[in-house]
């Protein structure tokens, strides 16, 4: 198929995007009831557009999910069924785009910082996604514990032990806090595994206390 006809092909299903949600609400929500037309019409694309993706139809869910987006470029979600459509295709490069695009204009919304952190983090960039985490924590105090798991999950990917170990720490004591008793069991077997992993690779924990030149060398190296 020649670019042509991918291109008339894709104008089609914007086509087709248009002219069902066009045909009145799919599933308009209540809370969409007093939304301003465009932000309704948006929302009733990105509905059609999952609809499509369901049925495994990307291409025609693409369209209608970036026509959504240019009715309503505040509407959060149509950038969020975009960038996760764009990941799960693994075209990596456009999935940064759309959440960026989307954390610059859209409403407020986590969704796309942990979207934007899974985009950078799948294109082998952790430390740029470990500092959209980062800031996702400070902008979205309300949700503190949702993003530190998504840091603590980011961690351990990556190997990053001693700081899935303080993001554990501050974790337990939240559920402490909260008196979460399940919570607080399955964080400190979380944190003990992390410890016993740790210590399985810390040349240090294999020498005991003994005085040798190699432990003195890798105290060394600690400082």
């Amino acid at each position: 198929m020649g670019m042509a006809s991918i291109a008339k092909a894709q104008k089609k299903r914007a086509s087709v995007c248009l002219m069902l949600a066009a045909l009145g609400p799919i599933a308009t929500l209540k809370a969409a009831a007093q939304a301003p037309w465009r932000t309704r019409h948006a929302q009733e694309l990105v509905i059609l557009g999952e609809r499509f993706a369901k049925a495994g139809d990307r291409l025609s869910a693409r369209a209608c999910f970036r026509e959504a987006i240019e009715s309503d470029p505040n509407l959060a979600e149509a950038y969020v069924a975009l960038g996760e459509l764009e990941l799960e295709r693994q075209a990596l490069a456009d999935a940064l785009h759309v959440f960026r695009l989307g954390v610059a204009r859209a409403t407020p919304d986590l969704r796309l910082w942990l979207g934007l952190a899974k985009a950078f983090e799948a294109s082998g960039r952790s430390e740029e996604a470990q500092r959209v985490l980062q800031e996702a924590e400070r902008r979205f105090v309300a949700h503190r514990e949702e993003i530190l798991r998504s840091r603590l999950e980011q961690a351990e990917r990556a190997f990053r032990w001693s700081e899935a170990i303080s993001i554990v720490r501050r974790l337990l004591l939240e559920a402490e806090r909260r008196n979460l008793q399940e919570e607080v069991k399955e964080l400190e077997l979380r944190l003990h595994a992390l410890k016993m992993l740790v210590n399985g690779l810390d040349p240090l924990s294999r020498l005991g206390n003994q005085p040798s030149l190699v432990r003195r060398a890798l105290v060394e190296l600690r400082r």
